[in-house]
């Protein structure tokens, strides 16, 4: 009746009811435990004494804890076999968000100087503590190339009428400093529209979707005054959206930088992309992004994955050009990822640099 054995089940009845029926080891799950161990500290040791020998008391310790932490352990994954650990590094993940994470900043700490998603930091002031910002004005400088949607105010825009306003696509907001907090919702107006608004009027009338790199940002939020700002330095896309074949190949002309793009589909769908490049740096290390509507984009590599005609790649991902500023790649691509865009097009990006830019003409899939 008081065997080891009939004390270690009333030992796993009395600690089951802590354990939670989730198939994870969790915080209260551990709280709980710790808790029981230090009630039963409390008792008197003499109660179990009389009962089981010391021996059988630390058997029954020592498998507790086995137990216990075994069940931790597989939970966070410390006992993996050495092939699931394998398998579980060999899973890439392909979507690449540009600058994730790095466009947020606290407007406590941050200070001149200081470079946000790619762009320099000239200006800020704030008012506010502990993350809770009654008024916050930073400009950013640098070149960002963005692409969304322009849509005119209205005649009830108030003072903002007969003007136009950007409102950028997931994947480009996510390009853009914001400061820690700012929950609203991602829109533009430009200081220099009246330079582009041509452009601007023929892009809001044929659907709004437009391409712009501006080199200035401004974030202003105020009780009076709550919309961000920016300055175009030119329209990339302000042209019809280029459609891809079903099957075969279609070249993509360079809306910036000198060469072009190209694109293959086969009859599973697979499609290839691939630049062929002039005049870039010999001495700089280039990334190629497949950008979507929808996401930040897909960036090209590991080698294993890239076939190149001029140039070579380093570190899995940056392309260096040839002595004479020639890059010549493409990439085999699963159509999933083609899911959820509705345009794309190909960047290429200088390492540090947003003015070493080229950029696609935007292509898209019919079905």
């Amino acid at each position: 009746m008081n065997s080891v054995d009939d004390r270690l089940e009333d030992l796993k009845r009395q600690f089951d009811s802590y354990i939670s029926n989730d198939p994870v080891f969790t915080e209260k799950d551990k709280r709980l435990i710790r808790q029981k161990i230090a009630a039963a500290k409390e008792k008197k040791a003499a109660r179990y004494s009389t009962f089981i020998p010391r021996a059988a008391a630390w058997l029954t310790a020592g498998v507790f804890f086995l137990s216990a932490g075994g069940f931790a352990g597989y939970q966070l994954g410390l006992l993996q076999t050495e092939g699931q650990s394998l398998k579980q590094q060999e899973t890439v993940k392909e979507i690449v968000p540009i600058d994730d994470g790095r466009n947020i900043f606290d407007p406590e700490e941050a200070v001149a100087g200081d470079m946000v998603a790619g762009m320099g930091l000239s200006q800020l002031e704030s008012e506010g503590r502990h993350g809770a910002f009654q008024t916050v004005y930073a400009e950013f400088t640098g070149e960002k190339l963005i692409s969304g949607t322009v849509q005119g105010f209205g005649s009830s825009g108030g003072f903002l009428e007969g003007q136009f306003y950007f409102k950028p696509d997931a994947g480009s907001a996510a390009l853009l400093p914001r400061f820690k907090g700012d929950t609203r919702e991602s829109w533009i107006t430009f200081e220099n529209q009246e330079e582009f608004l041509n452009n601007i009027k023929t892009a809001a009338e044929e659907g709004g979707k437009m391409q712009v790199v501006i080199d200035t940002y401004t974030i202003r939020f105020a009780p009076s005054d709550s919309n961000n700002t920016a300055r175009i330095k030119s329209i990339v896309k302000n042209s019809p959206v280029i459609s891809i074949k079903q099957e075969g190949d279609t070249a993509v002309p360079m809306e910036k930088g000198k060469g072009k793009a190209s694109i293959s589909m086969d009859s599973t769908q697979r499609f290839t992309g691939g630049i062929s490049l002039e005049n870039l740096n010999p001495g700089r290390r280039y990334t190629i992004t497949l950008k979507s509507s929808a996401s930040a984009g897909v960036v090209f590599g590991p080698a294993e994955n890239i076939e190149i005609a001029e140039g070579s790649i380093e570190d899995e991902i940056y392309f260096i050009p040839s002595a004479d500023g020639r890059l010549e790649v493409s990439m085999a691509n699963p159509v999933r990822i083609l899911e959820g865009g509705s345009e794309f097009f190909l960047i290429v990006q200088a390492e540090g640099d947003m003015a070493d830019m080229s950029v696609s003409r935007p292509f898209q899939f019919k079905k």
